[in-house]
C-alpha cells in the first residue's frame, strides 16, 4: 500500500495475531505507534500476543505505552494486562495493575484471581474469590475457575462449600456450573454426588455427557458407562469428537464389537472420521475386539497419521503374534518421516516378544539412544519379557542386573512366570527371593511365588508367603469375564 492510515494498520496487527503470528503483531505495533494512535482492539490484540509468547519484556513495552496514552484507564485493557503478565510470571505486575485499577468489574476480579492460580497460588486465590464476594456478585466464570483450581488439587470440600455457593445464588441452573460440580466430584472419588447433580440438571449439553460418561469410564463402571451412551443417544443429543474419544474405550474394554460398529457408523454419518485421535481409537478399539481386519481397514483409510496411529497399528499386529508385520509397519513409519517416541519402541519391542523376534526387538531397544530416548522401565520390562519367552532365562536375569535401575516386581515376575513354565529351578529360586525382598504388595506375585515354591517342594517358604500375605490382608480377587449379547455387554 502507497497510502497507509491508522485503519490498515490496525487491520494488519489485529489480523497477525488472530493467526498466530504474534512476533510479526509486535513488530508492526512498534512501528505504527511511531506515526498513528492504535486503537482498543489494537491494544487488545497486541497483549494477547505477549501473553501468547510469554515474553516480559514486550509486555512491559505495551504497558508502559499504554501509561502513556487513555489506555491507562481502560478496564478491558487492564483486564488483559492482569492476564498477560500473570502468563508471563509476573504475577506482582498483576497485582499492580489491578490495585490501580479505577473500575473493576467481574472480569477484572476473575482475571486475578486466575492469575494466582496458573501461578500455583491456589489459597491467595481463593482468598481473593472471598474478596470478590464481598465488593460484588461473582460470576459463572467465577464459580467454574474456582471448582476447576479445586478439581485439579481434589479438594472435594471446597468443591462442597462452592456448590452451596452456587444453590444459593441461582446458578444450579446453569450448564457450565454444573457442568464443573459433575466434573469435580468425579474426579474426588464421589461418583454418587457426580450422578446426583447430573440427574437434577433440567438442561444437559454434549458436554455434560461427555463429562459423565468419563466419570463412568474413570472409576471402572463402564456397564454404566454404556448405558449413559445410550441415554444421551435416545435424548437427541449431538455427539462430538469428545464423545467418540470417551465411547471408544469403553467399548474396547469390553470388547463391545457390535456396539463399536455402531458407533464407527455414526462417525461416519458425522465427519469424524478424518480425525486424527477418532482414527487411533478405531484402530485400538476393533484391536481389543478381535478384528484386526478392521482395524488394517481404518489404518489403510487413514489420510494423516501421526505416531500414535503408526503405534496402535503396530500395538495391533504385535497383540495378534504378527511381529513381522510390526516390524515392517515400523520400517514404514520411518520411511513417511514421522520420529518414532517411547510408545512406539515400546509397540516394536512387545510385538517382537509375541513372536520370537529376539535379535530385532534387542536391536530396536539399542536403537533407543540413536533416537536420543532414553529407555524407561517399561522398555527394560519389554527386554526381560522378550528373553523368557523365548527360553533365555539366564540372558534376562543377567539383564536385570545390568539395568541402570532398580527392578519392580512386574519385571521379576515375569522372568519367574517363565522359569515356572520351563522349570529352571535354579533361577526360579533366586528370582522368588529378590521379589519377597522387594515387599510387593501385590497379591499376584505372592500368589506366583507361593506356587513356584510349592513346585519346589518347599513348603516352609510356601507357608511363609501365606502368611505374609494374610498380615497384609492380601487375598486372591476372583476372576471375571465382560460378554458382548445381542448388543447388551
Amino acid at each position: 500500500m502507497v497510502v497507509r492510515d491508522s485503519v490498515s494498520w490496525n487491520t494488519v496487527i489485529c489480523g497477525y495475531s488472530q493467526l498466530g503470528l504474534f512476533k510479526d503483531s509486535i513488530n508492526l505495533f512498534r512501528q505504527m505507534v511511531n506515526e498513528f494512535t492504535p486503537d482498543l482492539l489494537t491494544i487488545t490484540s497486541v497483549l494477547r500476543a505477549c501473553a501468547h509468547l510469554q515474553d516480559l519484556g514486550l509486555a512491559r513495552y505495551v504497558h508502559d505505552y499504554m501509561k502513556r496514552s487513555a489506555f491507562q484507564f481502560d478496564t478491558m485493557a487492564n483486564n488483559i494486562l492482569i492476564d498477560m503478565y500473570a502468563k508471563c510470571g509476573n504475577l506482582l505486575a498483576s497485582q499492580e495493575v489491578f490495585d490501580h485499577m479505577e473500575c473493576r468489574d467481574a472480569v477484572s476480579w476473575n482475571s486475578l484471581i486466575n492469575s494466582y492460580f496458573l501461578n500455583g497460588c491456589s489459597d491467595e486465590g481463593f482468598n481473593l474469590f472471598k474478596g470478590m464476594k464481598s465488593s460484588m456478585k461473582p460470576d459463572s466464570v467465577s464459580y467454574v475457575m474456582i471448582l476447576s483450581n479445586s478439581t485439579q488439587l481434589a479438594d472435594v470440600d471446597k468443591g462442597k462449600m462452592i456448590h452451596c455457593d452456587t444453590v444459593k445464588l441461582g446458578f444450579n441452573l446453569d450448564v457450565i456450573v454444573n457442568n464443573a460440580l459433575v466434573d469435580i466430584y468425579a474426579k474426588c472419588g464421589k461418583i454418587k454426588d457426580s450422578l446426583l447433580v447430573f440427574e437434577n440438571m433440567e438442561v444437559r449439553d454434549v458436554v455434560t455427557w461427555n463429562t459423565v460418561i468419563a466419570a463412568c469410564i474413570h472409576y471402572d463402571d463402564c456397564s454404566l458407562g454404556l448405558r449413559m451412551i445410550r441415554r444421551m443417544r435416545n435424548e437427541g443429543v449431538m455427539p462430538d469428537v469428545a464423545t467418540m474419544l470417551g465411547i471408544l474405550p469403553v467399548c474396547s474394554l469390553f470388547a463391545a464389537k457390535q456396539q463399536g460398529k455402531e458407533i464407527h457408523g455414526c462417525i461416519l454419518r458425522l465427519g469424524f472420521h478424518s480425525d486424527v485421535p477418532v482414527g487411533n481409537a478405531l484402530i485400538e478399539m476393533y484391536s481389543s475386539c478381535g478384528s484386526l481386519e478392521n482395524s488394517i481397514r481404518v489404518f489403510e483409510h487413514m489420510r494423516k497419521k501421526d505416531v500414535v496411529t503408526w503405534t496402535s497399528m503396530i500395538s495391533a499386529y504385535g497383540t495378534y503374534g504378527d511381529g513381522v508385520k510390526a516390524v515392517r509397519t515400523f520400517a514404514e513409519m520411518e520411511a513417511t518421516g514421522v520420529l518414532p517416541d517411547h510408545l512406539a519402541f515400546l509397540a516394536v519391542i512387545f510385538s517382537c516378544s509375541h513372536s520370537g523376534l529376539v535379535e530385532e526387538g534387542m536391536a530396536y531397544f539399542n536403537r533407543m539412544k540413536n533416537c536420543k530416548l532414553e529407555p524407561r522401565i517399561e522398555h527394560f520390562a519389554c527386554v526381560v519379557d522378550l528373553l523368557s519367552r523365548c527360553g533365555l532365562l539366564a540372558q534376562a536375569e543377567d539383564f536385570i542386573h545390568s539395568m541402570p535401575m532398580k527392578a519392580d516386581a512386574s519385571i521379576w515376575g515375569s522372568l519367574l512366570s517363565a522359569c515356572r513354565a520351563s522349570g529352571d529351578t535354579d533361577i526360579a529360586a533366586r528370582v522368588s527371593e529378590q521379589i519377597i525382598q522387594l515387599n510387593s504388595n501385590d497379591t499376584g506375585y505372592h500368589v506366583l511365588v507361593s506356587n513356584v515354591y510349592a513346585a519346589l517342594g518347599k513348603w516352609d517358604q510356601v507357608r511363609r508367603i501365606r502368611k505374609c500375605m494374610q498380615a497384609k490382608g492380601l487375598t486372591k480377587d476372583p476372576g471375571f469375564s465382560w460378554m458382548e449379547i445381542q448388543k447388551k455387554v
